[in-house]
């Protein structure tokens, strides 16, 4: 139940970034058409309309939008304005995540944060030419806190389920061994009464299974 739990979690919320940088990449797409200029000189443009466009989708998607150029600069972030100290990252680290998106789905991206988060990362990338050249990224990072609480909540509600139907189960089994037991208990002092001479004691026949046979074979007796 745990791993099936965190698995959801974490698909939910990979859904989520992925149609979040759809979008940013969409409206990044469009301007750049619009300014016929590349991803670094685009973002630094728009970038004070990006700050009230993207704000809605990153409270959307519970995370902070990062725009990161080709060349490891850091050109936009939206949100936790103290997340990255930083405002360049190593050609090293942007080989890294470039091939290794999911690898780096957990993590500080090698120390351009303090702390460990889910990152979803969204390549841009140039096929003129038959090559695809990577111009910039999209980065979108959360904090796993958002994930932990979700995974709690959902093992809250298993787990109050689950007594839910423990108690159930207690009272039903309660039911179902009071009908059983109770002729029994009438047969055991009916034979009572019987060895001490009452032969007019008569067991009461209020079903129709083994018991009732046995108490009807009784009574004719």
């Amino acid at each position: 139940i745990s791993a099936a739990v965190t698995t959801h979690s974490i698909n939910t919320k990979s859904d989520l970034m992925t149609k979040t940088a759809k979008v940013v990449y969409a409206e990044i797409s469009n301007s750049m058409k619009n300014t016929d200029l590349g991803f670094n000189k685009t973002v630094i443009k728009e970038k004070n309309k990006y700050y009230n466009i993207f704000g809605s989708l990153a409270e959307y998607s519970e995370s902070c939008i990062v725009l990161i150029g080709a060349d490891g600069e850091i050109l936009f972030k939206n949100g936790d304005y103290d997340l990255i100290k930083r405002t360049k990252i190593s050609q090293g680290t942007i080989n890294h995540i470039r091939k290794n998106t999911k690898d780096l789905r957990f993590g500080n991206l090698e120390g351009l944060f303090e702390e460990r988060r889910f990152n979803y990362i969204y390549p841009i990338e140039d096929g003129q030419n038959g090559e695809n050249r990577l111009i910039g990224i999209i980065l979108l990072t959360s904090t796993s806190q958002g994930l932990s609480d979700v995974y709690g909540q959902i093992i809250r509600v298993l787990i109050v389920a689950s007594l839910w139907v423990f108690f159930a189960a207690i009272i039903i089994v309660y039911f179902i061994t009071d009908r059983i037991t109770t002729p029994i208990k009438q047969i055991s002092l009916a034979v009572d009464d019987y060895t001490k001479g009452n032969f007019d004691v008569r067991i009461p026949v209020k079903s129709n299974d083994e018991i009732a046979t046995l108490s009807v074979a009784f009574n004719n007796m």
